[in-house]
């Protein structure tokens, strides 16, 4: 009985070293734990080229290429050992232009979503979890010289990600994400085309 009881002194001792930061037995690891705020975000740069084909041939003057760039900052704040509180904005810009470099439309994009997030942590560098995306988008397209489209309305992105972590807790983490996401729009607005 007395080796027992050695063990269980020696684990309340670790415990009581470990300090602010630290995880204790049976709570999320570092990057998880409540009290963390994450900071991140993401950037994107597209070039897309599109073609109309009729009767398997492609349509003289129909050939539009499209360049798109959306930056998205999210913060987010652990309220338990797992549940997360996120917020982020999105902002979009993009043109598109006909073969012979003539504008054919020009768009922007902003949106705010509220992002809740819960984390399973296996170890202190793995951390699963899932998501559930909801908010707001306003869109603007000038389409040509005169015509516009301004939408607006709900977006839904369910998600999973796994987020994996390097550093030490109490200086910082650094963090890679494998995210994957489904998206869903509902936009309502006007049309002028």
């Amino acid at each position: 009985k007395k080796k027992s009881k050695k063990k269980t002194v020696l684990i309340e001792k670790k415990v009581e070293e470990g300090g602010p930061g630290k995880d204790e037995p049976g709570e999320a690891k570092g990057f998880a734990r409540k009290g963390a705020v994450h900071i991140s975000g993401a950037f994107s740069l597209t070039r897309d080229a599109n073609q109309d084909i009729f009767n398997d041939k492609i349509v003289d003057g129909a050939q539009t290429y499209t360049l798109a760039a959306t930056v998205s900052p999210r913060i987010g704040y652990m309220i338990t050992n797992a549940f997360e509180l996120a917020g982020a904005l999105e902002v979009e810009i993009s043109s598109t232009e006909n073969e012979n470099g003539d504008s054919v439309s020009n768009s922007w994009g902003f949106g705010i979503i509220l992002d809740p997030a819960y984390y399973f942590s296996p170890t202190p560098n793995v951390h699963p979890y899932i998501h559930t995306g909801i908010g707001y988008l306003v869109t603007s397209t000038e389409i040509g010289q005169s015509a516009a489209v301004d939408l607006g309305g709900l977006t839904l992105r369910p998600g999973v990600g796994i987020a994996f972590t390097a550093g030490h807790v109490d200086s910082g983490q650094y963090v890679a994400r494998l995210v994957f996401d489904f998206q869903y729009d509902r936009l309502t607005g006007d049309n002028d085309a």
